[in-house]
């Protein structure tokens, strides 16, 4: 029994589960821009009120970041005695994905240091400071997205080796491949819709 519960696949499980439960609650936690909704004033207004917020995310995300590089870590050592390639295919990947969210947290940090001295600066170069805010928060979304797409290729490999070694169940391996393939569908629809909405 203590064998089994020192296999690499129980401990990444475990890894993929934290790491999972850490990014929906970052997730959960999020504070977005609504330009296209509202003017930028009264994002950065909103932003601004709620700055905790933000840089408990950031902080968070970065978390979540260190979280999936140690699931990484667990996944290649499951993986690669069946499949090497990939193995480190889907490391790579995530380990990837890690980076985007380290960054997106380290822009969301970026962004709360400018807003919590919000009214002094605004007095001083109002569109500036709106225009530095709007840039960081588009790098820290596209960061995301790209980290989510990375995600949805890890996924997809990882659908590939349950097909190919049965050491997944192929009902998880199916549904890995799906997920695979929706998340960057996803991201892909929604960017194109906020595009048309911007529009």
């Amino acid at each position: 029994m203590l064998e089994m519960n020192k296999k690499p696949e129980v401990i990444a499980g475990i890894f993929l589960l934290l790491t999972g439960f850490s990014v929906i609650i970052t997730l959960l936690t999020d504070v977005k821009f609504l330009t296209a909704l509202s003017s930028i004033s009264e994002d950065i207004k909103y932003i601004s009120e709620n700055t905790r917020i933000l840089q408990i995310n950031s902080f968070l995300w970065i978390s979540s970041a260190f979280l999936m590089i140690i699931s990484t870590a667990a996944l290649i050592a499951a993986i690669i005695p069946y499949q090497s390639f990939l193995g480190y295919l889907q490391g790579l990947f995530l380990f990837l994905a890690a980076a985007m969210f380290c960054f997106s947290g380290i822009k969301g940090l970026a962004i709360n240091e400018l807003l919590q001295n919000f009214n002094e600066l605004e007095l001083i170069n109002a569109d500036s400071l709106k225009n530095n805010i709007l840039a960081l928060s588009k790098e820290k979304d596209i960061y995301l997205i790209t980290g989510y797409n990375l995600i949805g290729l890890c996924f997809f490999v990882i659908g590939i080796f349950a097909y190919l070694t049965l050491r997944i169940p192929l009902f998880t391996g199916i549904m890995s491949s799906l997920t695979g393939i929706m998340i960057p569908l996803f991201t892909i629809f929604f960017r194109i819709v906020c595009l048309e909405i911007l529009v």
